[in-house]
């Protein structure tokens, strides 16, 4: 695989919200290659990968000397994993109930270590946490899906369970903003779509 990026934007009050007017430059070059093995029951998956990534971020969009943040990273690995090996089951299951309405359900574990962001980075309202553990969370959903003569509609319930949520915080008005670990969060959500085409 080969592929190449060039973003150029606004990140108004991405880092924070004191200075709205804040940009970035960011250009991103990857290559991989990878292999499958596989024999009987047993599967082998290895890939190698350089990523190159150029970032020029400012805080005050016409005025770089204000602060601005510089970085390029040119990175070439094999697949590794410092947190070990991780198993990520899913499972989904629909049901056609007519020709317009359909159920569904479906069940997944997710995992997000933390960035490099959320870890190092530095910056007047800004600081990392580079003791952040990685974040795990159990997602599972139920929904009905509708669809007749053009007009489509949706309603889904779904629960996630996190443990180590990573989330950017700090503890009075004064303080830099800064990530931390919360343990077990539960959010429940229902939600609905519709759309006439």
């Amino acid at each position: 695989m080969l592929a190449y990026t060039d973003r150029t934007f606004g990140a108004n009050g991405f880092y924070t919200s004191a200075f709205p007017d804040q940009w970035e430059s960011i250009q991103t070059t990857l290559a991989s290659l990878s292999h499958t093995f596989e024999e009987d029951n047993f599967t082998l998956n290895t890939r190698a990968y350089w990523r190159q990534n150029v970032d020029e971020f400012r805080l005050k969009r016409f005025e770089p000397a204000f602060f601005q943040n510089n970085h390029t990273t040119d990175v070439i690995a094999l697949e590794a994993n410092e947190y070990g090996w991780k198993h990520f089951p899913g499972t989904e299951i629909g049901v056609q109930a007519t020709p317009n309405l359909r159920f569904y359900s479906g069940y997944g574990i997710s995992y997000r270590i933390p960035t490099y962001t959320d870890l190092y980075y530095k910056g007047p309202t800004n600081i990392g946490n580079d003791q952040l553990l990685p974040e795990q969370a159990g997602n599972f959903e139920v929904g009905t899906k509708w669809n007749k003569n053009g007009f489509w509609a949706e309603m889904v319930y779904f629960i996630r369970k996190t443990d180590n949520l990573i989330e950017w915080t700090r503890p009075n008005d004064s303080s830099p903003w800064q990530p931390q670990n919360f343990t077990e969060r539960k959010k429940d959500t229902v939600e609905g779509t519709d759309a006439f085409a």
